[in-house]
């Protein structure tokens, strides 16, 4: 798991960090041109930005996952002397790597640009920043390993590629709808109580963590015994 995450990270770790600079890059460079002092074009320049990257890292991560299994790469990947489930949990820490980094890199440009305002507010960096990220961390390589434990499944099941991956894409899409719709009821339909919001954050934390492990476990055992090199 570990000698194949660190095989990933050789190839591809130019692009993870290079484009977290850029992001930063980017934002800091409209605080530069933003000599009015406007918080409007920095904060749509900032959401912009962001989720240009949030779809970047998606791509990468879907690119990361798909290769193995419909390009020739995937005879080099399987014969390695690495077990599958090994090699599924090696792209689990680097997709959570390249999360992670995404997170830091935004955090990074909120601390940069809007740190003198957060202090004037007495906001809790704690409570309303690092443990939100956490959260949103862990729902993205939950959501990672959904789309891979069902692109796995479509590829066993399913010899079309295209028809594979949208059956993916699909059933991800609705899963994960279906957990924001679960989340957003029972933590945002209630008055607003830091301990409460607090307590859910980790909770969520836990269970995105636990789910998303047990998925690539998943993963790797499909692997394992339905699919050959």
């Amino acid at each position: 798991m570990i000698k194949y995450f660190k095989y990933i990270l050789k190839k591809d770790y130019k692009t993870l960090f290079s484009s977290a600079l850029l992001l930063i890059f980017l934002i800091l460079f409209t605080c530069f041109l933003n000599k009015e002092h406007n918080n409007k074009p920095i904060f749509a320049s900032l959401i912009i930005f962001s989720m240009g990257y949030v779809f970047f890292i998606a791509y990468r991560c879907i690119a990361l996952l798909t290769k193995d299994l419909y390009s020739n790469e995937k005879y080099f990947t399987f014969t390695l002397p690495i077990s599958k489930v090994g090699i599924a949990f090696g792209k689990y820490l680097y997709a959570l790597l390249y999360i992670i980094v995404m997170q830091i890199s935004i955090l990074i440009i909120i601390f940069l640009t809007s740190y003198n305002r957060m202090m004037a507010s007495h906001v809790d960096i704690k409570n309303h920043i690092i443990i939100p990220s956490l959260t949103f961390i862990t729902f993205f390589i939950l959501l990672y390993s959904v789309y891979y434990v069902l692109l796995v499944t479509g590829k066993i099941l399913l010899k079309n590629e295209k028809i594979a991956k949208a059956f993916a894409v699909a059933l991800s899409i609705i899963i994960i709808s279906i957990i924001i719709n679960i989340v957003t009821n029972l933590l945002f339909d209630r008055p607003y109580n830091l301990e409460v919001y607090r307590l859910a954050y980790i909770i969520l934390t836990l269970v995105y963590t636990i789910t998303s492990i047990i998925l690539t476990g998943i993963s790797g055992i499909l692997l394992e015994k339905y699919l050959d090199a």
